[in-house]
């Protein structure tokens, strides 16, 4: 199944209820996660992402990119961030994906804490993985692919 986003093609490889797991033909060293829901569940968060480090093009080395919406998010979780930061990227970061986009929701209040619980996680883990990361915030789909 094929979905237009911002006039770009996105196949969706796997549905789940809170959010879509998505590749496209013309970035295909890219897997987009977008968020559907205003909030996604820890346990349910692990299993979309852990499902994104289990797929055959990531564990093969083609991906490069991930690209995060979270724009219909409007409730943030730090466990879920913290586990996002130093275990998920830590297993991506093996398989060689380590440009991360991420796509934030308009609301302040979700910005702001995402920004404090951020920089708690660089200031308490100096050595974690994500160090080694290019990760970077853009405001549009086309922005996050191509910066």
């Amino acid at each position: 199944m094929y979905e237009q986003v911002e006039g770009y093609s996105l196949a969706v490889v796997r549905r789940f209820p809170q959010a879509d797991i998505c590749t496209m033909e013309a970035y295909p060293g890219t897997v987009v996660i977008r968020a559907m829901a205003p909030y996604i569940p820890l346990i349910i968060f692990q299993s979309i992402f852990q499902y994104v480090a289990e797929m055959d093009l990531v564990r093969e080395g083609q991906v490069t990119t991930v690209v995060f919406d979270k724009r219909k998010l409007m409730y943030f979780h730090q466990p879920s961030m913290e586990w996002y930061f130093l275990s998920w990227k830590a297993t991506m970061v093996a398989y060689g994906v380590t440009r991360h986009r991420k796509l934030l929701p308009v609301y302040a209040a979700f910005r702001t804490a995402a920004g404090l619980g951020r920089e708690a996680l660089f200031r308490d883990h100096p050595a974690a993985a994500f160090h080694r990361l290019d990760i970077g915030y853009s405001e549009s789909l086309r922005e996050a692919l191509e910066s």
